[in-house]
């Protein structure tokens, strides 16, 4: 679980605007509300962290966790296409309020409910149809 020294509010999606990704480093720069932000993955190594910068080289932390996380694992790209402007903003918001550092507003927690309980009716389904094909099948019976 991530170590949350503070949270970011992020009301309005159309506010946030990712700046630069870089892969080999595996860093997101994103703005929300003219602030700058980081979102740095670990990949093998660990440890993540979010970061509010104030200029190039001095950053508050804002959250700090110890977890294999990669770009692909919190960035989902939409049309696509792989550019800054078709990164689907509500995945990456949903991935942060997981971890705790986006305090959610209410519509986003009912969003964020409703898409949780829709992947468990999905699985519940399949798991369902499983269980049918089994014991209707000659190795079932």
């Amino acid at each position: 679980m991530a170590k949350i020294h503070e949270t970011i509010k992020i009301e309005d999606l159309d506010k946030l605007k990712f700046t630069s990704i870089k892969y080999g480093g595996d860093i997101i720069h994103f703005k929300y509300d003219d602030i700058d932000y980081v979102v740095e993955c670990s990949g093998e190594e660990g440890c993540s962290y979010v970061l509010r910068g104030h200029d190039k080289y001095k950053y508050d932390v804002l959250a700090s966790w110890y977890s294999p996380i990669k770009i692909k694992d919190i960035l989902k790209y939409q049309f696509n296409r792989r550019d800054l402007s078709s990164i689907d903003k509500w995945y990456f918001v949903k991935y942060l309020i997981k971890l705790g550092v986006v305090e959610p507003t209410t519509e986003q927690k009912q969003k964020y409910i409703q898409e949780e309980l829709e992947i468990i009716e999905k699985e519940r389904a399949e798991k369902v149809d499983a269980l049918y094909d089994f014991f209707n099948s000659k190795e079932g019976l």
